[in-house]
């Protein structure tokens, strides 16, 4: 049950279905939000303001050219992200932390994304990885194990947790210059974070992960 203490501290097992259906449905909602589909939302809008070519404030076509900007820098780094380690260059997981990372910045502008951020995130995803069950648990299962572990929702519990994380963290980030992004460049705790991982990637434990 070490799962379960890390991703519900504090509550009771018949607390936790409640709470993560609670903060799963809120990433699910805040994904919607924030990662707009152009061609959906102006359906049924006047083409003449929404549209490609359009400067409009308040275009969703402006909004997701705004956005595809913001995910390139994440992603510039997500290509980046520990050498080598290729559980980490999967294209699911690579989607899955734009989106966890993307939708945390959006939801908070003043920080917004930060080089570094995606590296912390790598660790939880790995962490949600490693316990999820290998089949979605079904409405009328009544297993919390079974629940948490759900590999439906590694996205939703990535985002969750990286959300608590940063409770801590944001002082960090907010008082850490820009980085330099030239190639190569790392910093102290990028070597250390990369250490750590190079070391979970070589035990016999893990190889499971890695092949799978």
């Amino acid at each position: 049950y070490r799962t379960v203490s890390v991703r519900i501290p504090g509550i009771n097992f018949a607390e936790g279905k409640e709470h993560l259906k609670k903060h799963r449905k809120r990433f699910e909602n805040l994904r919607q939000v924030h990662m707009i589909d152009p061609y959906k939302e102006t359906e049924d809008l006047d083409p003449t303001v929404h549209n490609p070519l359009t400067q409009n404030e308040g275009s969703a076509w402006r909004a997701y050219f705004e956005n595809t900007e913001a995910q390139k820098e994440i992603n510039q780094d997500l290509t980046r992200l520990y050498p080598g380690v290729e559980f980490f260059h999967r294209s699911g997981i690579q989607q899955a932390m734009l989106h966890v990372l993307f939708v945390w910045s959006r939801e908070n502008p003043s920080l917004s994304y930060r080089q570094g951020m995606h590296e912390l995130l790598g660790l939880l995803v790995l962490a949600l990885e490693r316990d999820k069950s290998t089949e979605p648990s079904s409405d009328g299962d009544s297993s919390i194990l079974r629940i948490v572990t759900d590999c439906s929702y590694i996205e939703h519990d990535a985002f969750a947790l990286f959300d608590k994380l940063m409770d801590t963290m944001k002082d960090w980030f907010e008082s850490r210059p820009t980085p330099f992004r030239g190639k190569g460049h790392s910093n102290s705790s990028s070597s250390i974070l990369d250490m750590s991982v190079r070391d979970v990637f070589s035990s016999p434990d893990e190889e499971d992960l890695v092949t799978e």
